[in-house]
């Protein structure tokens, strides 16, 4: 049986195209604040092992321009700035020297003026306080850009001074005395560097007593 002369080829035309790039994958902060400057690593594979050139659209209306070529698997990195809060899709797209990949995975980038969260409510060692004596509060705030907070409690008859900074989310242990026995509400609130407050925590109840009399 004999075969047209093109179905003969047919193999050697097949295993000559060209495979798309993978879509590529991202990473890099999903949190910032308007302006600021977001960084994002881009990268894919292509099967052919050819060069890659890489766009970014962000999601507000900007695109990038293509990339210079890069290896398949190396890093290219991109830079953006949003001037409004919201959330963005950003997505990217890999090509090499003929062809385009597929549009990768969204990367849900969320742009707000991020300040700290609110305290968690002050941690007593008893609810029950004595005139004169110190007392300690412990507390602690996160932060949604892990910027470091200090924090501030209201024990019920005064405000007290601000703490040091710490690592969002390290607990802090503040101190009072109280000169009148009554029964206070404590809470407390954070402060980023940036001077952004948070809501104020859930409150503890503390009494407070007079000493026992002496003997």
């Amino acid at each position: 049986m004999r075969h047209a002369p093109w179905l003969l080829l047919l193999p050697l035309l097949t295993g000559c195209g060209n495979t798309p790039p993978e879509p590529p994958l991202m990473t890099g902060p999903t949190r910032l604040r308007p302006n600021d400057t977001l960084v994002l690593a881009v990268w894919s594979v292509d099967p052919d092992g050819d060069s890659l050139s890489y766009r970014i659209a962000w999601g507000d209306g900007a695109e990038s321009d293509w990339s210079r070529w890069y290896s398949s698997g190396d890093r290219a990195t991109f830079a953006h700035a949003y001037g409004d809060s919201g959330v963005f899709e950003a997505v990217t797209r890999a090509r090499d020297h003929s062809v385009e990949s597929a549009d990768s995975d969204p990367l849900i980038i969320r742009v707000f003026d991020y300040g700290p969260n609110r305290p968690t409510p002050p941690r007593l060692a008893s609810d029950t306080a004595v005139v004169g004596a110190n007392i300690g509060a412990m507390t602690s705030a996160g932060h949604p850009l892990g910027e470091r907070v200090s924090l501030q409690v209201d024990w019920g008859d005064t405000l007290g001074e601000w703490s040091e900074f710490v690592r969002a989310g390290e607990h802090i242990l503040l101190r009072h005395s109280y000169e009148e026995p009554g029964r206070h509400l404590i809470r407390a609130r954070a402060r980023d560097t940036g001077d952004r407050l948070s809501a104020w925590s859930d409150s503890t109840l503390v009494t407070v007593v007079m000493p026992a009399p002496a003997r």
